[in-house]
């Protein structure tokens, strides 16, 4: 591994916020506007319901679990962090397409500027 950090991956994510949430509020208001609020909410509403507390059950799982790397800011190592601090999820290919590879979430936390769909390829270099 030649370089673990690059400054474009360690450039905030907060970043590319204001036009990812510009264009989802375009998108939902170009929809509603098309099809009625109505729609939307009830198209939303659901997929909201269920997502979010499993989103927040995965997240936890993956992030806390007795061996996770847990250090105090001087100790802190960001490499060590990133591979001992989240786990790796063994998911078949349906779950690791719906949830955009997150059970690869170590070579995320590593690499954070490698898309989603991009996880796996990495992965097959790393022996688990």
């Amino acid at each position: 591994m030649a370089t673990l950090c690059t400054s474009r991956s360690l450039a905030s994510p907060v970043d590319a916020l204001g036009p990812t949430n510009a264009a989802l509020v375009a998108a939902v208001a170009a929809v509603g506007l098309g099809f009625g609020w109505d729609h939307v909410v009830l198209a939303w509403l659901p997929c909201l319901v269920l997502a979010t507390p499993l989103s927040a059950w995965l997240f936890f799982v993956q992030h806390k679990f007795p061996e996770a790397y847990w250090r105090l800011a001087a100790e802190w190592r960001y490499a060590e962090s990133a591979l001992k601090g989240a786990s790796y999820y063994a998911l078949p290919r349906w779950l690791a397409w719906l949830t955009a590879n997150i059970g690869e979430d170590d070579i995320h936390h590593l690499f954070p500027s490698i898309p989603s769909y991009r996880l796996p390829v990495p992965f097959g270099a790393v022996e688990r």
